[in-house]
């Protein structure tokens, strides 16, 4: 799958899965605009990774619960590509506060970014997307947004956000066909540096999973590819699991 010529904003790109992401869209030869709030170091290393390999990329720090700064973020990208082809919504906050202990002020940071954000984004990337005639955006969500799992813990304020993400992506679906079409990834538990997973967890874990292996960000990234790629043009308004069978078994 190649995208040479269009253009990705990836939120959240700076760690973890998003800058996974942003690095595989690199390697497909598109121009990206790496996000980020407070990982400005990893976001530069991906900006710098993309110049070894001769491909545009742009890092642009923006609260996407922000709507002044995404306006400024977007106006920015398009200032500078003219145009964007895909959106990624994969910033996100993550707690495990058990229901007891949320506070008002952590249930609604959470909403913001996990769920007001990816709104904010799609609604300020979608006319750009209308008036070049096509456009994609692809939202990562959660298993926990789908089914709550018994044993493992996270926060309330995250599952319910995560689903909501979930009927987001199904509505954009519905209001901005035929011409920009949005699906959704909901990854299961990945092993990326920043989880810090010791082996005797991941370990534990994969003997619940039946694919037998914990995830990987490259899993979630090659899907990503996938729905934004040519190959899936017929497909708009999906949830996507990429947890190894987690949510079937």
């Amino acid at each position: 799958m190649r995208f040479d010529g269009k253009v990705v904003l990836v939120t959240g790109a700076g760690r973890g899965i998003g800058r996974n992401i942003a690095l595989s869209f690199i390697s497909a030869g598109a121009k990206v605009c790496v996000n980020y709030l407070t990982s400005q170091k990893g976001a530069q290393e991906v900006v710098e990774d993309a110049r070894k390999l001769g491909v545009d990329t742009l890092a642009i720090q923006a609260d996407v619960s922000n709507r002044e700064q995404v306006r400024r973020m977007v106006d920015g990208v398009l200032k500078i590509f003219g145009r964007i082809d895909i959106l990624v919504n994969n910033a996100a906050v993550f707690s495990r506060t058990s229901f007891a202990d949320l506070s008002d002020e952590l249930w609604d940071s959470t909403m913001a970014v996990n769920i007001k954000g990816p709104f904010i984004c799609a609604q300020s990337v979608a006319p750009a997307m209308l008036s070049q005639g096509d456009g994609c955006i692809v939202n990562i969500s959660a298993i926990d947004g789908i089914s709550p799992r018994p044993g493992y813990r996270v926060s309330v304020a995250d599952s319910v956000a995560k689903a909501g993400l979930i009927m987001l992506t199904r509505r954009l679906a519905v209001e901005l066909a035929p011409k920009i079409r949005v699906n959704c990834i909901a990854p299961g538990i990945m092993d990326s540096k920043e989880d810090g997973l010791t082996e005797e967890i991941k370990l534990r874990i994969s003997q619940r999973i039946p694919l037998g292996r914990v995830g990987v960000p490259s899993d979630v990234a090659n899907t990503v590819l996938f729905l934004a790629s040519d190959a899936a043009r017929y497909i708009t308004g999906e949830v996507l699991a990429v947890d190894g069978g987690v949510v079937m078994s």
